[in-house]
Parts: C-alpha cells; sequence; structure tokens
C-alpha cells in the first residue's frame, strides 16, 4: 500500500502576534496529514513563544523550538536541522496558504518527479483583500537540466520575479540542504539562496494555481523606511547574479537587466523616502544610467524597466512622476 512521505513544514517565528493564529490554523487544515510542523521561536519578544506552545498541546504534530534571536535565516537553518520529513517546505509566520497548499506541491512534486515543486501566491492586504498585481505565470511550467539556463533566463528577465525568487511557496526534496544553508545575518537571504537549490535539482516544476498568500504588511522589509539597508538587495541580487552567470554562460545581458531592476527599485524607495537624499539618489541615478548602456534595445526587458531607464535620462523628478502614476494603475508598492 502506497505511503505518504513525511513533510516538514518551517515557520520562523518573530514579532508576529497578529497574524500567527491565522498563519498555523491555514498549516493544520493542510488536506495532506502526514506533516512535521515546525515553529522556531526566534526569540520573540512578544506572546509568540506561549500562542506556539498553546499549538503544541492541542497537535502532536506540532514541534516548537525555542532560541535566541538570530534572524530569519538562522531561523529557517534551525528548521532544517531540526526537520525528519522526507521534504521541507516553508511558510513565513505572517502568511496564509490554502488547505491544498501542501497536497498540490507534492501532487506536482510526484508528476513531474521533481526535486522543487512550486506554486503561485496572491498578495494580499493585511484587512485580506487581494492586491492586484502582473501574473507572468498562466500555465505550469516543468525544467529539467537541460533547460535550466532558459529558466534562469526567464528567472532574470521577468517584470514579475516573486514565483522564482521567495523561499516559500516551494516544497523541496530535503537532500538538497545537505550543503546549503540560508546566510544568516544578511537580508534578502532568499535571492542569495533559492537559486542554489534550483541549480543542484534535477528536474522543477512551477505550478499556476495560487495557494500561498503573501500578506503585504506595513511594517515589513520591503515597505520600512529608508535606510542602508534597503542597499542590501542590490547587494543580494549582485550575488545572485554572479552565482548564475558562473555556472550558465551566456546569461551576461540578463544578469545585467535583474541588477539595473534592483537599482531602479532602491532608487525609487530613496525618492519615495521621508529623508530624502538629492545628492544620494543622482548618484545611483548616474551609475543605473552607466550600467544599463545598451539595455533600451534589448527586446526582452520589460517596458516598465525600459521607461525608468529613459525617463532617468531626463533627470530624478520626471522619474519619480512617470512612476506615480505607474503604480497608481497597477496598485505596485
Amino acid at each position: 500500500m502506497f505511503s505518504y512521505p513525511l513533510i516538514s513544514i518551517i515557520v520562523p517565528v518573530y514579532k508576529v502576534e497578529p497574524y500567527l493564529r491565522k498563519c498555523v490554523d491555514s498549516i493544520i487544515a493542510q488536506t495532506y496529514t502526514n506533516l512535521e510542523i515546525i515553529l522556531v521561536d526566534d526569540g520573540s519578544p512578544d506572546n509568540c513563544g506561549k500562542i506556539c506552545d498553546e499549538y503544541a498541546k492541542k497537535d502532536g504534530r506540532v514541534r516548537i523550538v525555542h532560541k535566541d534571536n538570530g534572524g530569519l535565516s538562522d531561523a529557517r537553518n534551525v528548521g532544517i536541522e531540526t526537520a525528519n520529513g522526507d521534504c521541507i517546505t516553508f511558510v513565513d509566520s505572517d502568511d496564509y496558504v490554502s488547505a491544498d497548499y501542501v497536497k498540490y506541491l507534492y501532487d506536482l512534486m510526484l508528476r513531474y518527479d521533481a526535486d522543487i515543486s512550486s506554486c503561485n501566491y496572491l498578495p494580499v492586504r493585511e484587512d485580506g483583500v487581494a492586491i492586484k498585481s502582473s501574473d507572468s505565470l498562466t500555465e505550469d511550467k516543468f525544467y529539467n537540466k537541460e533547460k535550466f539556463k532558459e529558466m534562469f533566463s526567464i528567472m532574470l528577465y521577468e517584470e514579475n520575479t516573486t514565483i522564482y525568487d521567495p523561499a516559500w511557496s516551494k516544497l523541496y526534496k530535503k537532500t538538497l540542504f545537505v550543503d546549503i544553508r540560508f546566510p544568516k545575518g544578511k537580508l534578502f537571504e532568499d535571492v542569495r539562496t533559492v537559486p542554489q537549490l534550483l541549480h543542484k535539482s534535477e528536474r522543477v516544476i512551477f505550478g499556476k494555481e495560487k495557494h500561498y498568500f503573501y500578506q503585504i504588511r506595513q511594517n515589513s522589509i520591503i515597505t520600512q523606511n529608508f535606510s542602508e539597508k534597503n542597499y542590501d538587495f542590490i547587494n543580494a541580487i549582485e550575488e545572485m547574479c554572479q552565482f548564475i552567470s558562473s555556472h550558465y554562460v551566456g546569461l551576461e545581458k540578463p544578469c545585467t537587466r535583474r541588477y539595473i531592476s534592483a537599482q531602479i527599485r532602491v532608487l525609487r524607495q530613496l525618492i519615495e523616502s521621508k529623508d530624502f537624499d538629492k545628492n544620494e539618489a543622482n548618484l545611483l541615478r548616474k551609475k543605473i544610467l552607466k550600467d544599463s548602456k545598451g539595455l533600451l534595445f534589448d527586446e526582452k526587458i520589460p517596458k516598465r524597466d525600459k521607461c525608468a531607464i529613459f525617463t532617468l535620462l531626463l533627470g530624478i523628478r520626471l522619474f519619480s512622476v512617470s512612476w506615480n502614476i505607474y503604480a497608481k494603475f497597477t496598485n505596485r508598492k
């Protein structure tokens, strides 16, 4: 008789008291039941630790790890080292998933004999209302080793890369983590780590169905006021591009596109911040224009990026006005 393998769901927990119960409830309600639910309390100063303990008493599948605060990467790594499952998936503790989240990912993995399976996601506000967003994944996309260069090229060129980058929304065979961990103490750890996991795989399947609900919080990393930490996103993308280009020859141009896109994002955040420094913004503008030579004539570059580069040629003010108009009509942050 066929038996379903144990799947470990790793949930890093830190200062998410208003959201934690909704997250864990959605995991406990999974139609795929052979689960190990690992809640890693990363030294949370609120009542998250107590809430985790409550769930452990209610459901024998819930395991708790209480530890000193070490950041998201450290919490995920502890979860990986604690996991007993044949497969691992990550759910951020301020997000939630559909009842068929694990079943969908496992069925995809089984059907395609994949090492990683992924589902689509839906961005939602804190009140549960869905946020309009472009959706580049309208059909299932399967890649074997021979097509990985194509996969990474799409990942680097796509305007909406969220289906590729994050650690969440994916199911991994645990063996992939034998020699791979998330970088402790760094932000945007997913874009530094997920490409390594994809590269190490033999087959990857991206499913079009949306089973992960990504909650946009006002105090999340991507919505906080501008600081030096914002530049770490550029550094993370640079590391990702260096890794990809070192393994796949001929992806220099898409790597440049993704790097420029990261710089444009940080410039936008700088301009929209309360402590906007015009001199700092102009320095970044000049760097973008220098690095983006030739990209305006690349037909694969998203129109959004081409428009951003073109308006930057005419100055910061036009870029800012143009982006605000674009954001208004696309509901983008």
